[in-house]
């Protein structure tokens, strides 16, 4: 094996689901050996807050101080000398600190640039032909089974290990990957469709097969084509939330100007809508839509650009015109495109004769200088079109999906998502008319599923419950015939139990979510809380002897009524209740202890059951007290959080235009950069916001501006920076609440 530096850098980069990068890792181990295969390793360095953080931990100082005093420090304090901070006037609280402790500073300035912990690349992989370690030091990380050879030498430095002669894969995780990947099982799982994305073929226009079993048991093949109106116009309409390359704001705004007729056009987009050949996307859709961009080029240039409609985008558009106009050979168009894509000035100038020499008897010389300075622009930012294409395939793929299984898309999406995106992206859902459902305690998944229709949380994205997940859910999932069957056979956790409960998991079951709960801690919490109200429950509907004695005449009197001839029994002499006092069946027979000194032995161990409690907890949760654990529990809302006030109706997108901004805040955190303000996250149910509150001492006051709180003001969209400021010298009113939101009905 060839170790010596080299100019030719061997970087493979492959895409998985991210959930099989692991797998790909150990399978390449077990293929190629242990000995020729290893992680690409990195190091973290010590910043200044970082170093400042572990100096005092490691002086038995306070280092909760250095944090809470390094987070309102700028964002230069990273890259400036500790003695220019100490003079800067946006650092005064790092000199104060400086000043009281003066030895945790001078530790810590010894530690900046140091390296702190070493660790492996997420997906750098060096695959050798001989064993690694006899030509890169090594070092062993990892616990257990994840033991992983790994280079000590780092890539994106001096010494790039693809420098050298190693060939170094990137095992990618493309996170779209997984949501088709689970949008196609799904549909598999509940509706019985296969979607079949890997028999392609561009010339039959096709891009997979849907296939349904009918009644008959025979199969019926539908071909997915790469025409479909439905999901090409999700592109036009701009739906584009969860479909990779076409999420972003830019991406949208091509898509907006020029609309989306083909396929194609998604490829193209994608290839130029990047800030160097952004500006030809406007001569593309002009050519696209009808202008004679043939008149006066070459019939050979025409031939190479057809399929883009006269715009230079693919790396095999510059290599084709090399080779077929100028001369060039297949190497030395590779050699000339890299050197464009380098911007290797002093390669240029030959690479720019050699075309101007070998072109111009074909073109002509002042065509042939306009298209060197075309190739030289854009020949950096060009793709090669398998590329590109490919993962446009991926976008097209999903926007096919989102179009005819949008429920099983999004829950899809929503189940890996960041949790910042999920109150958005439920918005979204929201507004297109997808339907969202509380638990099912018979339908328990790991993460978001599909049940008619209707997007159901997914057990594990519960905090707090995590690994508890599998023990009912996929194999181990099982129909309940109440909640008090699923306590037997499922678990008695008290932190699964509860929060399933206030998520609805048993509402089929039974529908007032507070009575289960009150139940459960009446049978089970062993706190003081369950302690207290056991006795309270118990002092209540205990009967007293009075009570006894009045439920027997009760009883004696309604057996004769019944049986006026017969004799009356004994048993109603003996009679005493097993059932709590006010909720007693009003019948005779109602047998239970068979003396007085029993009865005041065990009277106070009556056990109510969850009807008699339902019969004593009346009122349900209220929305606001589901809200609660919607946020604490999930971390977004199920409910909308807006219910809760009086509001006109304002939503973020009216408010961009209406400059009135109704809504709940739903994260607080006051800053100071030159000056001090509050960023506010908020939400009008559907969408979520940035707001930021500048100069305004009431609205400042971390008493005043709280989470959960609805709030009306006075605003301006600032495009630049994606979010709301409150109008200058303008306050924040909070929302009146509804009167009566007790008994809160419904999703």
């Amino acid at each position: 094996m060839n170790i010596k530096p080299t100019s030719h850098e061997r970087d493979v980069d492959i895409d998985f689901l991210p959930i099989s990068r692991d797998a790909v890792k150990t399978y390449a181990a077990e293929k190629y050996g242990q000995e020729y295969v290893c992680s690409v390793g990195l190091y973290q360095k010590y910043h200044p807050k970082l170093a400042l953080a572990d100096a005092a931990r490691a002086l038995g100082k306070n280092a909760v101080k250095v944090i809470s005093i390094t987070r309102d420090l700028p964002e230069s304090f990273d890259t400036m000398p500790f003695e220019e901070a100490y003079t800067d006037d946006e650092c005064t609280t790092f000199k104060e600190y400086a000043d009281e402790y003066p030895e945790v500073v001078n530790l810590a300035y010894r530690m900046v640039n140091l390296i702190k912990t070493q660790g492996k690349h997420a997906g750098g992989l060096i695959i050798s032909s001989e064993p690694v370690k006899n030509y890169i030091p090594m070092t062993l990380l990892g616990k257990g089974d994840t033991k992983q050879w790994t280079s000590a030498w780092t890539e994106g430095r001096d010494a790039q290990l693809s420098k050298f002669g190693f060939v170094k894969f990137d095992i990618l995780g493309l996170k779209t990957l997984q949501y088709i990947w689970m949008c196609t099982e799904m549909i598999r799982e509940k509706l019985n469709i296969d979607i079949n994305f890997t028999d392609i073929d561009p010339e039959d226009d096709r891009c997979g097969w849907m296939e349904r079993t009918q009644p008959n048991g025979m199969p019926d093949m539908e071909k997915i084509t790469l025409s479909d109106k439905k999901a090409l116009n999700l592109a036009c309409d701009l739906k584009t939330e969860t479909i990779f390359q076409f999420e972003t704001p830019l991406a949208k705004s091509i898509l907006q100007k020029g609309g989306v007729q083909s396929f194609n056009d998604l490829v193209i987009y994608s290839a130029l809508g990047r800030p160097g050949p952004l500006p030809m996307i406007g001569t593309y859709i002009t050519n696209r839509d009808g202008y004679n961009w043939k008149k006066g080029e070459h019939p050979e240039i025409i031939k190479i650009l057809e399929k883009t409609h006269g715009i230079l985008t693919y790396q095999e558009q510059l290599a084709e015109m090399w080779t077929k106009l100028a001369g060039f050979t297949v190497p030395e168009a590779e050699a000339a495109r890299k050197a464009v894509a380098k911007k290797w000035e002093d390669k240029l100038v030959d690479i720019g004769k050699k075309w101007i020499s070998g072109s111009t008897p074909i073109l002509g010389e002042q065509l042939a200088e306009e298209w060197w300075e075309k190739m030289k622009t854009f020949g950096r930012y060009a793709f090669n079109v398998s590329h590109v294409t490919s993962y446009i395939l991926i976008s097209y793929q999903s926007l096919w999906l989102k179009a005819y299984f949008p429920a099983y898309w999004w829950a899809s999406a929503m189940s890996i998502c960041h949790t910042d995106k999920l109150s958005k992206y439920m918005g979204i859902c929201k507004n297109e008319g997808i339907l969202f459902g509380s638990l099912d305690c018979d339908s328990l998944s790991r993460d978001f599923t599909v049940v008619d229709d209707t997007i159901i949380p997914g057990i594990s994205l519960i905090k707090k419950i995590g690994k508890q997940a599998d023990s009912f859910t996929g194999k181990s999932a099982k129909t309940y015939k109440s909640f008090d069957d699923f306590l037997k056979r499922a678990t008695t956790n008290k932190t699964v139990i509860e929060r399933m409960v206030r998520l609805g998991a048993f509402d089929k079951k039974h529908k007032n979510r507070k009575a289960i709960m009150t139940w459960y801690q009446y049978q089970f919490d062993k706190s003081k809380n369950g302690t207290q109200l056991r006795k309270q429950l118990r002092a209540k509907f205990a009967w007293s002897m009075k009570d006894i004695q009045a439920e027997r005449e009760r009883q004696k009197k309604e057996f004769k009524n019944f049986h006026p001839n017969r004799k009356l029994p004994n048993k109603f002499n003996n009679w005493i209740p097993t059932t709590p006092a006010n909720l007693v069946n009003k019948t005779f027979g109602n047998l239970g202890y068979q003396t007085e000194e029993d009865f005041h032995k065990y009277s106070r161990k009556i056990a109510l059951t969850l009807a008699d409690i339902s019969q004593i907890i009346k009122n349900d949760y209220t929305l606001k007290e589901l809200l609660e654990f919607e946020k604490e529990y999930l971390g977004y809302y199920i409910h909308n959080p807006m219910d809760l006030f009086e509001i006109d109706g304002y939503t973020i997108q009216e408010a961009k235009e209406e400059e009135i901004l109704e809504c709940l805040i739903t994260k607080v955190e006051i800053r100071t950069v030159n000056t001090t303000f509050a960023d506010l996250t908020v939400t009008d149910g559907l969408e979520t916001a940035s707001l930021k509150v500048w100069s305004n001492e009431r609205a400042l006051n971390e008493d005043y501006l709280k989470e959960g709180m609805g709030i009306r003001a006075l605003v301006r969209w600032n495009d630049k920076y994606n979010s709301f400021n409150i109008h200058n010298k303008s306050i924040i009113l909070p929302l009146a609440i509804k009167g009566d939101m007790g008994n809160y009905e419904g999703i």
